[in-house]
């Protein structure tokens, strides 16, 4: 299946948790070509076709069906002149040109896939801007669906050029304030917010986040107006797949009584990544889009500083061809040390790494009380300790015993932390060396505080 991030784990674990409470569940995606080009996944024609008018132009949407690993009925909406394509929302950090017109045209083709399948449908439940359009269109056409939206990353919002309003064959009345509308430009997210019956996002210091000017992006009185509609639900996490006492992703299992496997993951993967696995030193991991918003702009000057020392980076991305051109040369520079590679390596992403760079603010699903309050990460080891790159706000935070310690490290403007709820590092696999409970960030800071894998070279400098 086409992997988009931390949204596509919820694309598969949300529909299975509902269907194992009792309710019926579809999906709806695109066919991307990596789907398509999947051999080993089975998916079928179902024979319906259906004319969608995208503007001026007429294109025929065509619906397969398949099932995903649990069983969950997916339906793949294909159009080759839209999603046949290398990339999803673009290639080399730009995006496509026709972004608007493709996803208008996935918008028509899910409402009217939901208006075809019986038992009639009771809820259409969209996910950050890409489907955001589907409450509008439901409420255009007065048709029998509650929608609800749920916002994962409000700073994507899918916003084009107000000409394209066109493309969506709707009344001029929603291209007005209180429609789609935004600053002259057409917005998918405004619209989903507004005409959505319910809106939710992934945890409670995320949804105070976003009614403000500064977590926003701009939406925040568009959501202040509508915030009684808008409601916080925490992510969870499968734990039939992050678990690495059965994680048939890893060469081989472990547990916090069988640790070794821990290090085997380590190895593994620096071979795989054609990366020296001695001194043993941390390996520093990032899975995302490279590109400005995910903390490339606090990581790429702090490089240098950090990769002289006795670590490993690995970063399994594409995006920003600036910053793609910085990291090109600087593994040139730290041959050995430093591995970019834009496609993804399970064994970094299901733990293989010790540590794994975050992007605190925006990424909305790992900030620090959905880390705290959820207790898989908290307590499965599947998943590396996390370092959060971000401009801080937090003097002090007192931190209990039950959750994570955090470092933190003032560099100019900039300040990096680091969170581990590993009480052990490779070399150290009893935690004989682990640092008492730390009280709060100022006392860390000040007294450069290391504790297990949670050590890092930019805070013993």
């Amino acid at each position: 299946m086409q992997r988009t991030g931390a949204l596509v784990d919820v694309m598969d674990a949300l529909p299975r948790a509902l269907r194992d409470r009792g309710h019926e569940v579809s999906v709806a995606l695109p066919f991307y070509r990596e789907i398509r080009e999947n051999r080993t996944f089975k998916k079928k024609d179902t024979g319906i076709t259906v004319e969608v008018q995208v503007g001026d132009t007429t294109h025929v949407a065509r619906y397969l069906e398949g099932r995903s690993a649990t069983g969950v009925q997916l339906f793949f909406i294909r159009c080759d002149e839209f999603f046949d394509r290398a990339g999803i929302y673009g290639e080399r950090g730009a995006p496509y040109d026709d972004n608007a017109a493709r996803f208008i045209f996935f918008c028509k083709a899910i409402v009217e896939l939901a208006r075809r399948l019986t038992p009639q449908l009771e809820i259409l439940h969209v996910h950050d801007w890409v489907p955001a359009l589907v409450p509008v269109f439901v409420h255009a056409h007065g048709l029998p669906f509650s929608t609800v939206l749920t916002i994962h990353h409000v700073a994507d919002q899918g916003s084009f050029w107000g000409l394209d309003f066109h493309l969506t064959n709707l009344p001029g009345r929603f291209f007005t304030l209180d429609g789609v509308e935004f600053f002259g430009r057409l917005n998918f997210l405004k619209g989903g917010i507004l005409y959505a019956d319910r809106t939710t996002t992934v945890s409670e210091h995320y949804r105070r986040e976003i009614l403000t000017a500064a977590g926003g992006c701009g939406l925040d009185g568009v959501l202040r107006e509508n915030a009684h509609r808008l409601t916080a639900i925490l992510d969870g996490v499968d734990y039939t797949r992050w678990n690495p006492a059965s994680d048939r992703f890893l060469p081989t299992r472990y547990d916090a009584k069988r640790l070794r496997g821990k290090e085997v993951c380590r190895e593994a993967l620096l071979k795989q990544m054609n990366l020296a696995a001695a001194p043993s030193g941390p390996v520093f991991g990032m899975v995302s889009r490279v590109v400005q918003e995910k903390g490339f702009e606090i990581l790429v000057p702090l490089l240098d500083r950090l990769l002289w020392d006795d670590v490993r980076l690995i970063i399994l991305g594409e995006g920003d061809p600036a910053f793609e051109t910085t990291l090109a040369v600087t593994r040139l520079i730290f041959e050995g040390v430093l591995e970019r590679h834009p496609g993804l390596k399970i064994i970094l992403s299901h733990g293989g790494g010790n540590l794994v760079f975050l992007r605190g603010r925006l990424d909305s699903a790992y900030n620090a009380e959905g880390w705290e309050a959820n207790p898989y990460y908290r307590k499965n080891i599947s998943c590396p300790p996390s370092v959060y790159l971000d401009r801080l706000y937090y003097d002090t935070c007192a931190l209990s015993v039950e959750s994570n310690r955090f470092v933190v490290e003032t560099m100019g403007e900039d300040r990096v932390m680091f969170g581990s709820d590993y009480p052990f590092d490779i070399g150290d696999p009893e935690g004989k060396r682990a640092v008492p409970v730390i009280e709060s960030l100022s006392d860390v800071a000040r007294e450069k505080v290391s504790r297990g894998n949670a050590y890092a070279a930019l805070t013993r400098r």
